[in-house]
């Protein structure tokens, strides 16, 4: 019986691999055989999941393929919705385009990685994610409430807390995380420092949608993209693509000298290298010689040898660091992180999850919660502590 589940999981996860290669799954056959098999639910969730809705779908129209049954009709809501959803998030990028006019900001993950893809309407994005530069937040703030967005926060005492690197509104149908920072959290960032003033001096744009949109450039998008990936575990099927297209097509033309200078000067070479390396071998593509410098060394096959017995584990990624210590201090945060959870259930960072500790609505009782004036002190704090991180 353990045997013969082992074979159906490495079916399914062989199923949702073809699923996420960057042009498209090679063996349709593959990927959509899973629907009509006893495991139909299952490998929805897991496509869920990794968030390839929108590709499986498509190859079931691409190929006559009908989407019967509950766990087709559920696929079809959900790439429903991501079509959606995009629509709006479209539509607030354009109002925050008008909205911050005049400051410099760019626009990170989402939009941007979609349009490097063949096929763009193939990548979800369930939100519009804007980097500005710290001491222009406050303002970029300003801007963007005066000109119809919500700033959803009502947790300040915990944004203060955890030096939070991003602020949620929610305007014109979609949510708008504004960004000061491209690591989340201050506790991170005391081994990984992005010099934000230099990566907004480097953007770049893009046409999209019909629109010029401003974006970083592309050491520096490959930068983040590889780190969020990493952060998070490097596990997610959707974000190993996205690192795959980044570092193909035209982005062969990459300097993977400035990438790896930048990488070790901002503290996340280790963390860049586990993601380019588990995304080439997941998904089966070369990256470029050139970029051994950072896909090379004992972590790396230390890390390999235990993705072969372990498979792709979240924690052996997002633990990395570039020093002994600071790794450590990584470990413990992590750990310290799961038994808050298991004791609390409070241990994610989701500003969306009642649980988390960064919930926008607060997560403490209603008669300890600051009034109305007292939150409004702390958000000024907020935005001061932000002002003056440079």
């Amino acid at each position: 019986m353990r045997r013969q589940q082992s074979n159906i999981d490495k079916a399914l996860n062989a199923a949702l691999v073809e699923l996420a290669q960057p042009g498209g799954a090679p063996d349709p056959e593959q990927v959509l055989g899973p629907l009509d098999g006893a495991q139909s639910e299952r490998y929805v969730q897991m496509v869920e999941r990794h968030r390839l809705a929108l590709s499986l779908v498509q190859v079931a129209l691409d190929s006559g393929h009908e989407l019967n049954g509950r766990a087709g009709h559920y696929l079809a809501a959900l790439a429903a919705d991501d079509r959606a959803t995009r629509l709006r998030v479209l539509r607030a990028r354009r109002a925050a385009a008008q909205a911050l006019d005049g400051l410099d900001w760019v626009v990170i993950k989402g939009e941007t990685i979609a349009a490097a893809m063949a096929e763009p309407h193939l990548r979800t994005f369930n939100d519009l994610d804007i980097l500005v530069h710290p001491t222009q937040m406050a303002d970029a703030a300003a801007a963007l409430i005066a000109d119809g967005f919500d700033e959803i926060n009502q947790n300040w005492r915990a944004y203060v807390t955890h030096l939070v690197g991003e602020v949620p509104f929610s305007g014109f149908g979609a949510t708008l995380d504004l960004h000061w920072q491209l690591v989340a959290l201050g506790r991170t960032r005391r081994a990984i420092d992005f010099d934000i003033g230099s990566i907004i001096e480097r953007r770049t744009t893009i046409v999209s949608h019909d629109n010029t949109v401003p974006v970083l450039a592309a050491e520096d998008q490959l930068l983040h993209v590889a780190t969020h990936c990493a952060l998070g575990g490097a596990n997610r099927l959707d974000q190993l693509r996205d690192i795959a297209v980044l570092t193909g097509g035209d982005a062969k033309s990459l300097d993977w000298g400035v990438v790896a200078n930048r990488a070790e000067r901002y503290g996340v070479r280790r963390l860049i290298g586990h993601a380019l390396d588990r995304s080439s071998l997941t998904l089966g593509y070369q990256l470029p010689p050139d970029s051994n410098k950072l896909t090379s060394g004992r972590h790396i096959a230390a890390r390999r040898a235990i993705d072969a017995v372990a498979g792709n584990r979240r924690a052996t990624v997002a633990v990395a660091r570039d020093t002994a210590s600071a790794s450590g201090r990584a470990v413990g945060e992590t750990a310290l992180d799961s038994l808050h959870s298991r004791l609390r259930g409070a241990g994610r960072w989701d500003f969306s999850d009642p649980a988390s500790r960064l919930y926008h609505q607060g997560t403490e009782p209603p008669e300890v919660r600051q009034n109305a004036s007292d939150a409004d002190k702390s958000r000024h704090r907020y935005y001061e502590m932000v002002t003056r991180q440079v």
